[in-house]
């Protein structure tokens, strides 16, 4: 009858390796090197080192240095963050890592994950968690009798109207409330006058506290509006650096701002002189790259020059790992900062420095040459 079981055997790698999604070798694209020269039939953006991927229908971890290990879970539907995801069992949620190893027990209402942190909320306290993908267990922090936790990001919590430390402590700079996440080592509070000011927390003390607007800092300046209406930007002192009172100005990005009057954006450079009058629908991301700005006008997105004008436009464009991916008609092009044509694709994702590279439902990854 022949050996049945090394039959199966053979099926199960000629179909590996005869499949389209693992036997052909990816396609060269100049600049570019292949993580691993195979292409998948699905794959995630990486983060922290490690992407999921899916081929013949099993699932794999990729690592930075192209190995592929084996896992049980498909996490394609699966929210990945810092190489752990949450997950569900009769009704409570707990923590496991990428590949399967349990983490934290699932006795928990609700689980939060940004970077290495995890924040594990019961129904009596909150607990905060330390943990890497690659880490057998997870090192609690501090519990905290408070369940009115949230987690901002990777440093910080937000509790009781206060933001906290991962220990729950407020930062009590001050004992004001918090309007929004530190940023650059200062926040913006709300004092007892309704009127907003900026904390340095390194030295806990108020910056300035008279404003009726208040943006985070950027750059080593901040934008905000004064009782009179007067648009202000101050520096890291609270030194007013520059105030109008017919235009507003945005928040520093790239060594440039992007400034509104009439309803209309225009830019100006680092000395707040106008490169453009006021004449954009948007200003994107407020980003200027090698001397171009991403901006809308007329429905569709252009990367403009203020000495050369109009210079590329089509539907979408997201500027990101010093490229540009410009979508248009279905269509993926990639431009360098030169705007020179690196490739096209069906569709891009870009994460932790990596290329997903999607063509004819194939999925390839790649690491732009230095």
């Amino acid at each position: 009858m022949g050996n049945v079981q090394g039959y199966e055997a053979f099926l199960k790698d000629y179909k590996r390796y005869s499949s389209a999604d693992s036997g052909l070798k990816v396609e060269k694209i100049e600049g570019f090197e292949p993580v691993v020269d195979e292409y998948f039939s699905f794959g995630k953006a990486f983060c922290d080192g490690i992407a999921f991927v899916r081929k013949e229908n099993e699932n794999y971890v990729l690592r930075r240095d192209g190995t592929l290990t084996q896992i049980a879970e498909n996490l394609s539907e699966v929210e990945i963050e810092g190489g752990k995801y949450a997950f569900e069992s009769n009704g409570k949620f707990g923590v496991k890592n990428v590949f399967g190893i349990e983490l934290l027990a699932p006795i928990y209402s609700e689980i939060n994950i940004a970077d290495d942190t995890i924040l594990a909320i019961s129904d009596e306290y909150a607990e905060t968690f330390y943990a890497r993908y690659d880490s057998k267990e997870a090192v609690l922090i501090k519990k905290c009798n408070s369940k009115d936790a949230t987690l901002l990001n990777g440093e910080y919590l937000f509790s009781n109207g206060y933001i906290c430390d991962l220990n729950f402590l407020p930062l009590t700079a001050c004992g004001l409330f918090y309007a929004n996440l530190p940023c650059e080592g200062k926040v913006v509070v709300k004092l007892q006058d309704a009127k907003f000011g900026y904390v340095d927390l390194s030295a806990n003390k108020i910056l300035q506290g008279c404003y009726v607007v208040a943006h985070s800092f950027s750059e080593g300046t901040a934008t905000a509006v004064m009782p009179n209406g007067e648009n202000v930007v101050i520096d890291e002192s609270g030194t007013k650096l520059f105030g109008t009172d017919n235009m507003r100005i945005g928040n520093k990005s790239y060594g440039f701002y992007c400034y509104e009057s009439g309803g209309k954006y225009g830019i100006l450079n680092d000395k707040f002189e106008r490169l453009t009058d006021a004449i954009f629908t948007d200003i994107k991301y407020e980003k200027s790259v090698s001397g171009y700005f991403i901006i809308s006008q007329n429905g569709k997105d252009k990367i403009y020059s203020p000495t050369k004008g109009d210079v590329y436009d089509c539907e979408e464009i997201i500027y990101e790992g010093r490229m540009f991916f410009c979508n248009e008609n279905g269509l993926v092009t990639v431009l360098d900062n030169n705007l020179k044509k690196l490739f096209s694709c069906d569709g891009v994702e870009y994460g932790n420095g990596v290329l997903i590279v999607e063509k004819g439902g194939k999925y390839a990854y790649y690491e732009r040459i230095q």
